[in-house]
């Protein structure tokens, strides 16, 4: 159903299914044989992951779509020699599949009563740090401001997927319009206004025909309050921000204690924190204990602080030092993932059997689990679903 602003949610991103771009729901014109699961595989993992998610009680999963536009092909585009320009058109790839799988998707999170947050495009990759490829910023540019190309995306791209999930509306938390949007203008060199008009126009899109809330999320407070444009803000239904916790910094930092939240300094609109986890330093290695106290120290705050919900990042169990699951998959060597899903998908069906004992996910788990499990009973039961 969509956002309740009377519910707390407490949540997951998935990101990317087995830790790495391009090997989740679609493959894409310059992906290497993505996905590398059979629908099988595929829906037998899902099935595990959420059984898994189900047993702490998580209601929302976070999940990104076309992050490294997945699943799209560019008509006529040969990523070694062409410039992109508007008259490149965006299709599916193999859109049978890609709408089977999210299918998949939907239809086991309705069994184990998860509502999906999508989100669609990510601003993040344009980083440096994130190393994007050569031909990501140009088309990213192209969708914010050629009106014929983000005609084109949302005619055949969004459309199509915004009519694939209307059967399952019910256990669709929302539509993220772009990952951590304001990294267009602080960091990629887009103006702001066109920015937010592109954003108030595919949101416009999604509100004109379909029941789905709507946002684009910020990579941080302070950019989510410099925001003033009215017709942006009047679009979404609610706001998400991003917080990574480090108990050392100043309260109003950027990895400081959240800010109260009050509805009527941000339009009477309720936010969630889409993203948590310990911020660490430089290359500082992967500390469980630090991950478990600053995630449970945020998620008290979403609570005290006046906050909707609270999404950990990542569930997954290799990539980066934020993963959730204990890292099992080294270097996405193709037997090492075999054996987490074979291993993974087995301790489920027994958990099942067993009558949904989360015990038996313990050689998964990071000490956080722990934390999620026990923040649980600490919400208000007016806001538990």
């Amino acid at each position: 159903m969509p956002f309740d602003s009377n519910t707390f949610y407490v949540g997951v991103n998935f990101g990317w299914f087995l830790g790495a771009y391009g090997w989740d729901i679609g493959s894409y014109f310059n992906s290497k044989g993505a996905p590398n699961l059979t629908d099988d595989e595929f829906d037998e993992l899902i099935s595990a992951y959420f059984h898994h998610l189900s047993l702490y009680k998580i209601n929302v999963v976070r999940i990104w779509l076309f992050e490294k536009f997945e699943g799209i092909h560019i008509e006529g585009y040969d990523t070694s020699s062409d410039q992109l320009n508007a008259d490149h058109r965006l299709d599916y790839t193999d859109q049978k599949q890609f709408f089977s799988r999210v299918q998949m998707i939907m239809i086991k999170a309705a069994e184990n009563e998860i509502q999906i947050y999508w989100t669609l495009l990510d601003a993040a990759l344009l980083l440096s740090t994130n190393k994007p490829p050569q031909w990501y910023a140009p088309l990213m540019r192209l969708v914010l401001t050629s009106s014929k190309l983000r005609d084109n995306f949302k005619n055949d791209i969004l459309t199509p997927f915004l009519e694939a999930l209307l059967p399952y509306q019910e256990y669709v938390f929302g539509i993220d319009v772009m990952n951590e949007f304001d990294w267009t203008w602080r960091k990629a060199g887009y103006q702001k206004s066109t920015v937010l008009h592109a954003m108030t126009d595919i949101l416009g899109c999604i509100h004109k025909k379909y029941p789905y809330s709507c946002t684009a999320s910020f990579s941080g407070h302070h950019e989510l309050n410099d925001i003033k444009n009215d017709d942006f803000i009047n679009a979404i239904d609610f706001f998400d921000y991003h917080r990574y916790y480090d108990p050392n910094t100043p309260k109003n930092s950027h990895h400081g204690v959240l800010p109260q939240w009050e509805n009527k300094d941000h339009y009477y609109k309720n936010c969630i924190i889409g993203e948590i986890g310990h911020k660490y330093s430089g290359n500082e290695e992967l500390d469980e204990s630090k991950q478990a106290t600053s995630c449970r120290s945020v998620m008290n705050q979403t609570i005290t602080n006046g906050y909707s919900g609270v999404l950990l990042w990542r569930y997954s169990a290799e990539g980066d030092r934020h993963r959730l699951l204990k890292g099992v998959i080294e270097n996405h060597d193709t037997s090492s993932v075999k054996n987490f899903i074979t291993n993974f998908i087995s301790v489920a069906n027994t958990s099942k059997l067993q009558g949904g004992n989360r015990l038996l996910f313990e050689g998964f788990e990071r000490r956080v689990w722990v934390e999620i499990l026990t923040f649980y009973d600490t919400i208000p039961q007016n806001r538990v679903t």
